[in-house]
């Protein structure tokens, strides 16, 4: 019978932790390892772990120094012994079919299994993200259908409510990369496709990804986090996704970057700092680097026209493009 082993990260939120273990432990699936890697947790995470999780032969605790949740994630699929790997945040949700939803599925043995999943803000009703049920074969296909199909869904890259084969994870080295920790999901699925040669999604919305206003960032690494961090993980990422186009020889890959680039600056930067959000002196530290990358962005990519004209403005001149930003509202209904 097929194994899996779940992996569970977790820094500080000991009160949270106890649901998703709960959650896990009730499965209707059983042939499983919980592996939970502690981050560094500072909260008392540790002696819980002890007393609640010690004794049970399906769990399995990893403590380590603060890394961020890459390094966590990675120091989870050091151990896992199970034939598949499946990953989960420790404040999200998750019903007793969650695991038996994928098995069902799994008579093929597919490389890849992907779920619709459900996002929930606070206690809003869930919003239903839904992938069409299908099955692809062949590796550049199942990554055409990705940037094609899948390119107005809302995250297709993150990491849960998938089922990994954990043989393709080992024998081709494939690891998060600890130097980005936001949107890390997304190298780490790509260079998983790379390998992947069969492919199958179903549709139960088995996990909802939880929002909680009242809690930290949803990062191992505190809270409040300055310009620099942002443009630091977006200039990788988007270095990343250039290459990745170049080896796969795919040309949509590389405007997707462009989109993404773009995309990331417009309004995780430019419009925090057009709203008083960040010192100009964080903003002028990072703006060399800015303008470098935006030499080579290719304006034809991207697809709002909002951004298309902010961005070409600021490769001219940046600060007659933040301020039109302060009349954002204004700017869209000028240019619709």
């Amino acid at each position: 019978m097929v194994s899996a082993s779940i992996i569970l990260t977790t820094y500080n939120r000991k009160d949270l932790l106890e649901e998703m273990v709960s959650n896990i432990q009730s499965q209707i699936f059983q042939n499983y390892e919980l592996i939970i890697v502690n981050d560094g947790s500072t909260d008392g995470t540790d002696q819980w772990l002890i007393d609640n999780c010690e004794s049970n032969s399906n769990i399995r605790i990893v403590n380590k120094e603060n890394g961020g949740i890459s390094s966590a994630r990675n120091a989870g699929i050091d151990v896992a012994k199970g034939d598949y790997i499946l990953f989960v945040d420790d404040d999200d949700d998750i019903p007793t079919t969650f695991l038996s939803n994928f098995f069902n599925c799994q008579k093929r043995e597919y490389d890849l299994i992907v779920d619709s999943y459900s996002h929930k803000a606070d206690n809003k009703k869930p919003t239903l993200i839904s992938f069409p049920e299908c099955e692809v074969t062949g590796n550049k296909d199942i990554l055409d259908y990705f940037f094609h199909n899948l390119k107005n869904k809302p995250f297709p890259y993150f990491v849960y409510a998938k089922l990994f084969k954990r043989s393709l994870i080992v024998n081709n080295h494939i690891r998060f990369r600890p130097d980005i920790c936001l949107g890390e999901d997304r190298c780490f699925v790509l260079d998983y496709l790379q390998y992947c040669n069969s492919l199958k999604f179903i549709n139960t919305h088995s996990y909802t990804v939880r929002e909680r206003s009242n809690q930290n960032y949803r990062l191992s690494q505190g809270t409040r986090k300055p310009a620099n961090y942002f443009w630091r993980n977006f200039d990788l990422s988007y270095d990343y996704l250039v290459e990745y186009s170049t080896k796969m020889g795919m040309p949509i890959i590389a405007r997707y970057a462009n989109n993404y680039l773009a995309e990331k600056l417009y309004y995780y930067i430019l419009v925090p700092y057009s709203q008083g959000k960040y010192e100009r002196s964080a903003i002028n530290k990072i703006m060399p680097s800015v303008q470098q990358k935006l030499e080579n962005l290719k304006l034809r990519d991207i697809k709002s026209s909002e951004m298309r004209l902010i961005i070409g403005l600021f490769r001219s001149n940046p600060r007659i493009a933040v301020s039109l930003l302060k009349y954002r509202m204004k700017l869209s209904k000028l240019i619709k």
